[in-house]
């Protein structure tokens, strides 16, 4: 399937983890099989991976930016996961991977980051969060009703 531009790297990241994460907790997702358009995405991510291992990064954002979309194998070590968290406790200001890293490290800083988020909020927390206020990068983080 031909996609104008291409797939969105964050797209083609995030999209399949949540649909992995959805069937994980039983959620009958494309019960009569994936798409073509589901395929290509997945694919895409497949080689994203492939090219973030051969490359060690390059050019583009970090991985661990979609943590709560990675397989486990690429979600690293604590360690690894906590060198990128910033002076507030979060990871990359983003509230649903910083929620994803106190998950998985169980880090004091990213909780009360978010116990601060929540606070300042009120009943939700923006869609739309600076990664870096001065390149004024945006991404939406979006999450499954139940």
């Amino acid at each position: 399937m031909k996609h104008r531009g291409g797939i969105p790297r964050w797209f083609a990241i995030v999209f399949p983890g949540m649909l992995e994460l959805a069937m994980a907790k039983g959620l009958k997702v494309f019960p009569q099989g994936y798409t073509r358009a589901v395929e290509d995405v997945f694919n895409e991510r497949d080689k994203i991976f492939k090219t973030q291992e051969a490359s060690c990064g390059g050019h583009h954002l970090p991985l661990l930016l979609y943590l709560e979309a990675l397989p486990g194998i690429y979600r690293g070590k604590h360690e690894d996961i906590l060198k990128h968290k910033r002076e507030d406790g979060s990871l990359f200001h983003s509230p649903s991977a910083t929620a994803c890293s106190f998950m998985i490290t169980g880090d004091r800083d990213c909780k009360d980051y978010l116990e601060a988020m929540v606070q300042r909020c009120g009943h939700g927390v923006s869609s739309k969060i600076a990664i870096d206020p001065k390149d004024g990068i945006y991404f939406v983080s979006t999450s499954l009703q139940q």
